[in-house]
């Protein structure tokens, strides 16, 4: 039986709900929310811009990745997932009981991590895209920030257990992208509209014009981006 129904009350916005949240006044607080919900909105279409050029790369670069170095990327993510799943609370039965299927979509996911990452390499390598180490300790300080730890102590310990080479990479990798982007041309598509819709020209559509664009990283030609020119056949690594 029901005893009761409790309803959360949110409390009122005014000037003193403002001032317990550290602001001056409702304005500045909404302003605050507002500038926070606009950069995660614009950090989330950049990701998928990123995405849709992985995409791009994955889909238009012919690449047969090393079979050993798939391998060990397979049971890595077998493990990490078999791991997220133990942290869901699935039973480990369960998880033996797909562990077929689960081995089949991390082998999926390690051949396009791997060919992605080497492909983004090869442009790096082409267009001399590097990082510096003021980069990569601005990146470790922000970590540091979220997870309230010392810069220093962080890096080392990312230097000892190896993660530290992965930031360096996943930076590169970052730069990369986001020079194929600045070359593109965005064209925004409608709600319900497929990317690859009959609407669109292929000199309309973005992944085309990243191809195309001049002057930049997504112009200059790389071996994969000569492969990718050549020959069309089938992301990246966190």
């Amino acid at each position: 039986a029901v005893h009761e129904v409790k309803r959360l009350e949110l409390p009122e916005l005014d000037e003193d709900f403002a001032a317990k949240a550290g602001f001056d006044s409702v304005e500045e607080m909404t302003k605050a929310a507002r500038g926070s919900l606009e950069a995660r909105t614009a950090a989330e279409q950049i990701r998928l811009m990123g995405d849709q050029v992985k995409r791009f790369f994955l889909n238009n670069t012919e690449l047969e990745v090393p079979e050993g170095a798939s391998e060990r990327q397979t049971a890595r993510l077998l493990q990490r997932q078999a791991v997220d799943l133990m942290v869901r609370g699935v039973p480990r039965d369960q998880i033996e009981q797909n562990l077929e299927e689960l081995e089949k979509r991390a082998a999926e996911r390690a051949a396009a991590q791997l060919k992605i990452g080497f492909i983004l390499a090869k442009v790096s390598e082409a267009e001399k895209i590097e990082v510096s180490e003021d980069e990569v300790n601005a990146r470790i300080a922000q970590m540091a920030r979220y997870y309230r730890r010392r810069p220093e102590r962080l890096r080392q310990e990312m230097r000892d257990d190896g993660t530290l080479s992965e930031l360096r990479v996943a930076l590169v990798e970052e730069k990369v992208i986001d020079a194929v982007l600045a070359a593109a041309k965005i064209v925004d598509v409608k709600p319900g509209q497929d990317e690859d819709s009959p609407d669109e020209t292929p000199s309309e559509k973005p992944e085309a014009k990243k191809a195309k664009s001049s002057g930049t990283a997504a112009k200059k030609k790389s071996p994969a981006k000569d492969n990718a020119q050549a020959d069309k056949a089938d992301k990246a690594q966190t």
